[in-house]
């Protein structure tokens, strides 16, 4: 099958990129400083290579204390077209940990890299190489392996959500990759292209 055949090559290609993390925890000044000092839980800013050796940012929070003797189960979220995310605190104080990630040319990721000319949807979109969200895809990805890279994780116990954008994100990934063991897909985007061609309002 061709197109199996083209993801597979994908992931080839990006388990070849050392993900070089690096882990920090939130400085004073950091605007979720606030949020990552409560004593609950603890949040750490994230910067990895991924697809193609881009560079792409998360943030990772755990809650305090020691993990169950599995590890903690891990919840991966990924934004909305407009690229940002709140941390998910409540995910943490029922015992998740979280990678809230942004894809390359998104939220903090912006930091990184920056489309220049056009938009997601359309970069690149007549070279399936070099499409927009083949590297987002696969940055969705290169968060699953860093979560799986963590020993306070339990790597069987991992899930994906997220809404809109995020939602055909949580989609495709679960599709992608058999670590994860649910998905929540609300109101996913991204999905159906044939039809959504034929939109003519936003963000078509």
């Amino acid at each position: 099958d061709e197109i199996l055949k083209f993801w597979e090559q994908s992931r080839a290609a990006l388990a070849k990129v050392d993900m070089d993390a690096k882990v920090e925890p939130l400085e004073s000044t950091d605007p979720f400083a606030m949020e990552g000092a409560i004593k609950t839980r603890t949040t750490h800013r994230v910067i990895m290579s991924s697809f193609e050796g881009r560079r792409i940012r998360a943030w990772y929070t755990v809650p305090s204390g020691h993990p169950p003797a599995r590890g903690w189960p891990a919840i991966l979220e990924v934004p909305g077209y407009g690229g940002i995310l709140p941390l998910p605190i409540h995910l943490v104080q029922y015992g998740y940990a979280t990678l809230t990630l942004y894809p390359r040319g998104q939220g903090e990721s912006l930091k990184e890299w920056q489309i220049e000319h056009s938009t997601r949807l359309i970069y690149n979109v007549t070279d399936r190489e070099r499409y927009y969200y083949r590297g987002a895809y696969m940055d969705c990805v290169r968060g699953l392996d860093f979560l799986c890279s963590r020993p306070e994780i339990d790597g069987s116990r991992i899930g994906v959500w997220g809404f809109s954008q995020g939602g055909g994100l949580s989609l495709a990934t679960a599709a992608l990759d058999r670590r994860i063991a649910a998905a929540v897909a609300g109101v996913p985007w991204l999905c159906n292209f044939p039809v959504a061609a034929g939109i003519t309002t936003a963000p078509y």
